[in-house]
């Protein structure tokens, strides 16, 4: 069943357990953008109370469109951007039997800027009002140390939850979400290398096993639960809530 047939369901089956019909729904990553087309679509008739996003790219992805010039952190510069962004995404895909494409045409609908977000009937040019809506995102913060030869220049960047930035996470147009940042403190080193006949950029980059702001582990953390499940869901009988 398509998202719109399982909404109906569920609010067909509050109502007869003395509901008034309307339901909350949770996405994570896409999932959440998958949940603002549904209501972009219904934007008088979506029985939904509450959406609550984690780590949903509601503005695009930086990560899975640097490749394509669009710059989202221009404190770097672009190589050194690349070389972040690619990282990341590769690390996405990390034993994964289904990988994220750069080229596919569910992530070209998340590229900062395009129809499907921004156009006349994008997600955010039709959002509904009478909906709570809650942000819940990772905000890695990562001093990045270029050394050039004998030179070292430090730069202060966030770069969100390595594939989605804080801007991005919690941007619904006309309306003031409730948001919830996890932060997380990192160092990314870039040398410039001499290679012989060339000079090639490198990247040294913490094991990213060992972030939890990062966008793959954000679901497992305890206080992000804690936070979804006691406050944003107001499951108070919940254990993490006692």
């Amino acid at each position: 069943k398509g998202l719109s047939d399982l909404v109906q369901t569920l609010s067909t089956d509050n109502k007869a357990k003395g509901g008034d019909g309307r339901v909350d729904l949770l996405g994570f990553s896409l999932g959440g953008v998958v949940a603002r087309h549904y209501l972009s679509t219904h934007l008088t008739n979506h029985h939904i109370r509450k959406l609550i996003t984690v780590g949903s790219p509601h503005k695009g992805s930086w990560a899975l469109s640097v490749d394509r010039g669009i710059q989202n952190i221009p404190v770097v510069g672009q190589e050194v951007e690349k070389l972040i962004a690619n990282t990341f995404v590769n690390f996405l895909n990390k034993d994964k039997v289904m990988k994220i494409s750069k080229d596919s045409p569910a992530v070209k609908q998340i590229y900062p800027g395009s129809d499907f977000l921004e156009g006349e009937f994008g997600i955010n040019k039709r959002v509904p009002q009478d909906i709570e809506y809650y942000t819940f995102y990772g905000d890695i913060h990562a001093k990045v140390r270029r050394q050039l030869f004998d030179r070292v220049i430090e730069k202060k960047i966030s770069i969100g939850d390595g594939a989605i930035l804080p801007e991005s996470a919690t941007y619904i147009p006309g309306v003031s979400p409730k948001k919830y940042d996890y932060s997380e403190e990192t160092v990314i080193t870039i040398r410039l290398e001499n290679m012989g006949n060339t000079y090639a950029l490198n990247l040294d980059i913490p094991n990213l096993n060992s972030l939890k702001a990062f966008h793959t582990y954000l679901l497992d953390r305890e206080d992000l639960r804690r936070d979804l499940f006691c406050d944003a869901l107001g499951i108070k009988d919940d254990q993490r809530c006692k």
